[in-house]
């Protein structure tokens, strides 16, 4: 369902003063939304307060710079309660909500792609028969499997380990080469890294 967001985050205090003027004229006689609560009244206070406060505290004194703080945290708790009821009021229908004059938000959409894993690498560790595996990681990628095989035909593919970090470590026994490859694992698809046999540097 569609919503708008108050969209505060990393505003300054005077683009809050802004956005707060753009909902203000949009909800003024707006017939969608009759009884705003909190009172556009409440609003328009709290837009005034915040803008005067910016002006006084240019001079950078402290007591000036404490209202400016304060009159940040009324507007948006003011500005915040004022998105609830029009999401309340609204119940996803878009026209209203944009109506509004309040940011949509976007939805997050389901990640369907994933990149294949890139620069699978094996690496020498202290243990004489053990090798370092790592490849690049994958946005969207909640777990990795490492699989083998023998030789390219007449054998399956075996998973070797599950991880959800873009490294590991196997026993690998030089005398009995395999074939690697990495698998990412999304919510909604799955990867393959090219195959590899182990040199390992």
């Amino acid at each position: 369902m569609e919503k708008v967001k108050a969209g505060l985050r990393g505003l300054s205090a005077p683009s809050k003063v802004s956005l707060g003027r753009t909902v203000l004229k949009a909800m003024t006689g707006n017939p969608n939304f009759p009884n705003p609560t909190p009172g556009l009244i409440d609003l328009e206070k709290v837009i005034t307060d915040l803008q005067q406060a910016c002006v006084d505290a240019l001079d950078r004194g402290l007591a000036a710079c404490a209202r400016k703080r304060t009159a940040v945290t009324r507007f948006d708790r003011t500005f915040s309660a004022l998105a609830a009821y029009v999401n309340s009021v609204c119940m996803g229908d878009v026209v209203m909500l944009y109506s509004s004059g309040f940011p949509v938000a976007k939805r997050p959409e389901p990640m369907t792609d994933l990149k294949a894993p890139q620069s699978l690498g094996f690496w020498r560790t202290e243990f004489h028969n053990v090798l370092q595996v790592r490849w690049d990681s994958v946005p969207g990628a909640v777990m990795y499997e490492l699989e083998s095989k023998a030789g390219l035909v007449g054998h399956e593919w075996e998973l070797v380990v599950q991880t959800t970090r873009p490294t590991t470590r196997i026993n690998y026994d030089r005398n009995a080469p395999q074939i690697y490859r990495v698998k990412a694992i999304g919510t909604k698809a799955v990867t393959y890294s090219m195959e590899k046999v182990p040199a390992a540097s």
